[in-house]
């Protein structure tokens, strides 16, 4: 379980502060040149023998004619992703302001179960899914989980994922799936 795995990753962290320490990335004279070569050297991700963090990443520019609608609409969305951080007073306030009325919310989080909310506006047919990254201790006790987890995608692709955020999905997975499968899906969201 999430516990159990707890004690190994706080161990593992200590490792590697006392890396970073052996060489020199904790002093303020050492330049930034050399932390960087050193945390290349602790964290070399490419010889791994796994596929590349973000080598799958794609980007798309249609240039300044649609800059200004997409950043309109992703100052909309900031507001969603903002208000998670927040108290729940603050969260439904943010939801009416953009007619969304919200399915549920968690607005406190656990170790793997990250504060998080449902939220879906009927006109538009629109559905948004908020996660807070790392606010509280018990966000962090989630971060310290760091291994890296094997799973399989619907393809049966195999895939790898933080530990922590993987469980962390999973949850959030198993409260929306329901919602969205049951209730929005049949609805045209």
């Amino acid at each position: 379980g999430f516990f159990a795995r707890l004690p190994e990753a706080v161990n593992k962290l200590r490792e590697k502060v006392g890396e970073l320490e052996d060489l020199g990335l904790d002093q303020a004279t050492s330049t930034e040149q050399s932390k960087t070569k050193g945390l290349r050297r602790l964290y070399d991700l490419s010889g791994s023998g796994r596929r590349k963090p973000y080598s799958e990443a794609r980007t798309s520019y249609s240039g300044p004619e649609a800059a200004a609608a997409e950043l309109e609409e992703a100052t909309r969305l900031l507001a969603f992703a903002e208000a998670t951080y927040e108290d729940a007073g603050i969260i439904h306030q943010t939801c009416a302001r953009y007619s969304h009325e919200i399915i549920f919310l968690e607005a406190i989080s656990a170790p793997g179960a990250p504060a998080h909310f449902l939220s879906f506006d009927s006109e538009r047919k629109e559905a948004i899914l908020s996660i807070r990254g790392t606010q509280t201790l018990q966000d962090v006790l989630t971060d310290l989980l760091q291994d890296i987890d094997e799973f399989r995608v619907e393809d049966d692709k195999e895939s790898y994922a933080h530990a922590g955020m993987l469980t962390s999905a999973n949850h959030v997975l198993e409260r929306v799936r329901p919602v969205l499968r049951d209730l929005l899906c049949p609805q045209g969201y």
